[in-house]
Order: C-alpha cells, then sequence, then structure tokens
C-alpha cells in the first residue's frame, strides 16, 4: 500500500509540474518570450521583477533553457533602454521625482515599451535581481552572457551606486517610496552574485553604503514597517541570511487561511469586508524559506498549503478575497489568474524537496550570503 501510495503521490506531484509549466508557457505572450504576470486586463504586462523571479526558480529546478529564455527576453528589453543607464551614470539620482522618467523602469508592455508609471522607475530590487539572475544562470550557460549583455550588466552596479539604492525606492509592492530592506539586500547580493560568477566590477564603497542601510533597518521591512511579505526575499532567492526571526514573525503576523497578507493595513484588492486579500504565492515562498534555512518539513508543509489553493484547473490565483454575493460573504479568487509568479516558486520548492524527476546534476541551491550582522 506504501508502495501504491507514493507511485500516486509521484504522479500527483508531476501533474501539478506540468500544471505549472503550462502556466508559465501560456503567459508567454511578450517579446522574445518574456512572460506577463497574468492574462488580465492591467497584468498584460512584462513586469522585470516577475520574470526574473520565474527565471531563477526554473533555473534551480533544473529546466535550464525555459529559464534562459526569459532570463534573455528581459535583457533584449533591457538592452533596448539602455541609454536611461548611460544617462543615470552621468548625472546621478534624479534631483526630483519629476526627472525618474529618465531612470531604468520595471514594467513594459509586450513589446517592450515602458509603461509612463512614476512607480515604475525606481524599482531597484528589480536591478539587482538582473545582475542576480544573469550571475547565476550565466555562470552555467555562457551564451546568455553575450559581449553586449555583459557591457551592460558590467555597469548596472555603478549606475545603482549612482542611483543612491541604499535610499527610497518603490520595491517589490511598487509602493512609497522608502528605504526597504528587500530592495538594499537585492542590490547588494545582486552585485556580489555577479562579481563573483562573471566577474562584473562593483565598488567596496557602494557595498558599504547599502550594509550601512541594512545595519539600520535591522529586521523591520522599512523605519515605518516591521513586517512584511516581501521580506521573504533575504531567504529566497538572495539567501542573506540564516536568521529565523523575519520568517517566524511573517508567519505569526501575516499567515491566513487562504495565503498569507503582504502587511498590516494593505490596501490593495481589498476584501467587501475591509479585510487585506491573502496571498496563495505567500506559502510556496515561505516553504522555499524553511528549505533554505534547512528545515524540509515545514517546507513541505507550505508546499501543500500552497496546492490546496490551487483552483480545478491548476491554476493559482494572486489572492483570494472576501467578496459579498446574494447577502452573503464568500471567499473568492481575484481575477488576475493564473499568476506566473507563484507557479514558478512551487516548480522550485517541489524540485528542491525532490519531489519531481529532475536532472541532478543541473539542480543547484542558492548558497546563504550572510549578511545578517
Amino acid at each position: 500500500m506504501d508502495m501504491q501510495r507514493d507511485r500516486l503521490d509521484q504522479t500527483c506531484h508531476e501533474d501539478l509540474l506540468a500544471c505549472d509549466l503550462r502556466a508559465l508557457r501560456h503567459l508567454q505572450r511578450g517579446i522574445d518570450g518574456s512572460l506577463v504576470a497574468a492574462p488580465w486586463n492591467n497584468y498584460i504586462k512584462v513586469w522585470v521583477r516577475d520574470n526574473l523571479q520565474i527565471a531563477y526558480s526554473l533555473f534551480v529546478a533544473g529546466e535550464w533553457d525555459f529559464a534562459s529564455e526569459i532570463t534573455s527576453a528581459i535583457n533584449g528589453i533591457c538592452l533596448k533602454h539602455r541609454w536611461k543607464i548611460d544617462y543615470r551614470l552621468r548625472d546621478g539620482r534624479p534631483s526630483s521625482w519629476g526627472e525618474m522618467f529618465q531612470a531604468i523602469h520595471s514594467v513594459y508592455d509586450i513589446y517592450g515599451n515602458e509603461f509612463p508609471y512614476p512607480w515604475g522607475h525606481l524599482q531597484n530590487d528589480a536591478i539587482g535581481l538582473i545582475l542576480l539572475t544573469n550571475g547565476t544562470i550565466g555562470s552555467k550557460i555562457p551564451s546568455l552572457v553575450t559581449p553586449e549583455v555583459m557591457n551592460y550588466l558590467s555597469i548596472l552596479p555603478e549606475y545603482l551606486h549612482k542611483m543612491q539604492y541604499w535610499l527610497e525606492d518603490f520595491g517589490t509592492w511598487e509602493e512609497g517610496p522608502y528605504a526597504q530592506l528587500p530592495s538594499d539586500l537585492s542590490c547588494i547580493v545582486g552585485m556580489m552574485v555577479a562579481g563573483q560568477s562573471l566577474g562584473v566590477p562593483y565598488s567596496e564603497e557602494a557595498l558599504e553604503n547599502g550594509i550601512a542601510q541594512r545595519l539600520s533597518l535591522g529586521h523591520r521591512f522599512s523605519q515605518s514597517r516591521e513586517v512584511d511579505l516581501s521580506n521573504l526575499q533575504l531567504y529566497w532567492p538572495l539567501g542573506a541570511t540564516d536568521d529565523e526571526s523575519i520568517i517566524l514573525a511573517i508567519e505569526r503576523e501575516l499567515v491566513r487561511d487562504h495565503g498569507v497578507i503582504r502587511y498590516h493595513g494593505d490596501s490593495y484588492e481589498i476584501s467587501d469586508d475591509g479585510m487585506a486579500m491573502e496571498w496563495p504565492l505567500g506559502f510556496y515562498w515561505l516553504g522555499l524559506s524553511w528549505y533554505m534555512l534547512g528545515d524540509r518539513d515545514k517546507a513541505a508543509y507550505y508546499l501543500e498549503r500552497g496546492d490546496s489553493l490551487r483552483l480545478p484547473d491548476g491554476s493559482i490565483p494572486e489572492g483570494y478575497r472576501h467578496v459579498c454575493r446574494d447577502w452573503k460573504l464568500e471567499w473568492a479568487p481575484c481575477p488576475h489568474t493564473p499568476l506566473g509568479w507563484p507557479h514558478g516558486l512551487s516548480i522550485a520548492l517541489r524540485s528542491l524537496l525532490g519531489l519531481i524527476p529532475l536532472h541532478p546534476a543541473k539542480v543547484i541551491g542558492s548558497p546563504l550570503i550572510n549578511l545578517a550582522t
């Protein structure tokens, strides 16, 4: 009976892997194979962050070709707007928010053209992910880092330095601006990984300024907010700390039945009863974070919780909201479905736990770069 159950479990995980890959291929509608966030109205856009989080997860899971394809597409978009990097290298951080359009953007249409939202021009965590993902994947797939790509990667650390990345930005949730821990560490780790694996140059001064900001924040997301779901970036994919206090605070404060809320007081896609939307993505992210900390049991627990929130077709919605129908409140998925990001995290977590067949030689882990002190 145990062998039969194991075979059924294996089949189930393989089916979910196929579902995840199918969902991501369905989202591959952007230029050169880039992914839109979700197939719904204002989400039919190419976010640099989402694409590279997914590419990194696919690479760790052994899906090297797909990961390289996505990363190459994002590199192509950034090269199209390379002049903005050169502009800021010359003039430094804009003196007013009205000039932020001259900085590199993080959101594009399916043809690689910028969306003119002011908050899109200063998301430093996405720039750090460009360095991290190219450094990680390019070290194993040298063809990804062409001379043209290497040229632009080589100036990104100086761009971040000139933009004073340790100061305010709009970050993962595209809110603010304020100085925030995940953006700061994304830039630090991105520069270090690209430097170690590809020889991308960066200055010690650029690192020291970011580390000083990290120390000033401690475990806080920002000066005004202590606990935030995006702090899980410190574990995955950054591997920047092995301190459990951040993940424990997120579990204590933000975990709900239908996912994880982003932070207290979140008003994005708010429920009809005023409650914050609950993100299934958070369960997969918690699972990967616990895996990075060496707790496979908790990683498997959160994988199961995430899978339990899939829709009948296997897709993962951005979140669940309390909506009023026929004078009664009920839980319903928001229309941004499937959201690509959690499908990528699901693939990485399932593969690292050994639940789906892989090419073992291709599976890597993200080594901790301990910046906890």
